[in-house]
């Protein structure tokens, strides 16, 4: 039996007990030390009661647990946590107050009731055989839902890893990316970061009460190619007015866009153009499939532009000479309408390929080549022939001179509304007759046009 004296008027009462939790100690059995305290020449014994209890939770760890209850202010309690997961070591902890005195030790190998993280990415339903797909020129975000389970700590790391993949596998190293934050529960991922392929999207998320209650999630996503801009001129207009002696220029190579570079490489394309008298005949075709208006075949066709062509000069570079075009003048007829197309098929990818449509209205004299489009062009999506807006957004236009410029005096804006013709397959146009009304009601401005 341990004793444990102690001199009268100290606060600091220092214990030396020893206990050894086991499984081997009857549940009924008890020591119980004597404690003598020297004041005023009495004895007073201190009922301490050891006992040792065994549990064994659900979650298959073993808990022992002994206390060490006492009629004094000092207590020592020493706490044994088990668990086949993994094993950590925390310091012992001293706390000393005006009349008592606690320290506790407690080895950890888990914390108890703690359970591997949940994780739900949206978008889901992905895999390598079937990836979600994003433009190059798209910027895009995978969000994650994460369950936690652990009644010590909630606290854990998060990490996402990029891989690149083939069909059948992807690689175990890492795509380091700086514009990429990967250490946040949702991943964004910016416009033009990451070249076409397909990706391996992996989120881990690790406790740290146990390193290794860690789950993962992946999600597969394939870069795709963003369709081209294609523009027969500048800013991509549906309608321009020439005079019959002036050239005309078509020049896709130049003014198309590739919203996937900074730059538009016109020497990756290859490029056909087509031309018809609009609105009364279709584009000269053999079996359904249209000819190019270089093509010697159209000459047999009433609907071909040119009575020879020698008026067609391609101008482009060495290495794409079909990327311009020019029509001579004199070799369009006064007082006609031509409709021109032009396809354009990417050299390394047929998959991807764009066009483009241009009305050209030749009057006698000479003109002033008159552009126009959007001033935020995101706004006005191209429809073939046509540009989407949409009706409840606000709406800038612009125009400038690009050719044969002269002093401008005055700047009239005209509006009209189509109508699809059924029977004959034209669009009729009539014009709006309420722009004065509206001004600066619903039509704003002079040489830049706002409709709200």
């Amino acid at each position: 039996m341990p004793v444990t004296t102690l001199p009268a008027g100290n606060a600091t009462i220092p214990v030396n007990n020893t206990v050894t939790p086991t499984s081997a100690i009857p549940a009924n059995n008890s020591t119980t030390p004597t404690t003598t305290i020297l004041a005023n020449n009495a004895t007073i014994p201190v009922n301490n009661t050891t006992t040792s209890t065994t549990i064994i939770p659900a979650n298959n760890s073993t808990t022992a647990t002994t206390t060490i209850p006492s009629n004094n202010a000092t207590t020592t309690t020493i706490t044994m946590i088990t668990s086949t997961i993994s094993t950590t070591t925390m310091p012992v902890t001293n706390t000393t107050t005006p009349g008592s005195s606690s320290s506790t030790r407690t080895s950890i190998s888990s914390y108890k009731n703690c359970y591997q993280p949940i994780i739900t990415l949206t978008p889901a339903n992905s895999s390598l055989s079937s990836p979600l797909q994003y433009r190059r020129s798209e910027a895009f975000s995978i969000s994650s839902y994460i369950q936690l389970n652990c009644s010590g700590s909630l606290s854990n790391t998060i990490e996402w890893k990029i891989s690149h993949c083939t069909s059948t596998i992807c690689s175990s190293e890492t795509l380091q990316e700086q514009t990429i934050i990967t250490t946040l529960s949702e991943l964004y991922i910016p416009e033009l970061t990451l070249d076409y392929g397909t990706y391996q999207f992996t989120l881990t998320v690790r406790m740290f009460a146990a390193r290794q209650l860690s789950s993962e999630a992946s999600a597969y996503i394939q870069i795709i190619p963003s369709n081209i801009v294609v523009n027969l001129v500048q800013f991509g207009p549906t309608m321009i007015t020439r005079g019959y002696q002036q050239d005309l220029i078509l020049d896709p190579g130049s003014y198309s866009i590739d919203p996937d570079t900074i730059t538009f490489n016109a020497s990756n394309w290859n490029y056909e153009y087509y031309c018809r008298i609009y609105p009364d005949y279709s584009f000269p075709s053999i079996l359904g499939t249209d000819l190019p208006l270089d093509d010697p075949r159209t000459q047999q066709f009433n609907s071909s532009c040119f009575s020879n062509q020698s008026g067609l000069n391609y101008v482009g570079a060495t290495n794409s000479p079909k990327s311009s075009l020019i029509i001579l003048g004199n070799s369009l007829k006064s007082s006609q309408t031509y409709q021109f197309k032009v396809t354009m098929l990417n050299l390394q990818n047929s998959s991807v390929q764009g066009f483009d449509y241009l009305l050209v209205k030749v009057e006698r004299n000479q003109q002033m080549l008159i552009v126009m489009g959007c001033v935020i062009s995101t706004l006005c999506g191209e429809n073939v022939e046509y540009q989407y807006v949409n009706p409840t957004t606000q709406v800038a236009l612009f125009s400038t001179c690009t050719d044969n410029c002269q002093s401008i005096n005055n700047i009239t804006w005209n509006i009209y509304q189509g109508v699809m013709n059924t029977t004959s397959n034209v669009v009729q146009w009539t014009a709006f007759q309420n722009v004065k009304q509206y001004e600066n009601i619903w039509f704003f401005g002079n040489f830049l046009i706002i409709l709200i």
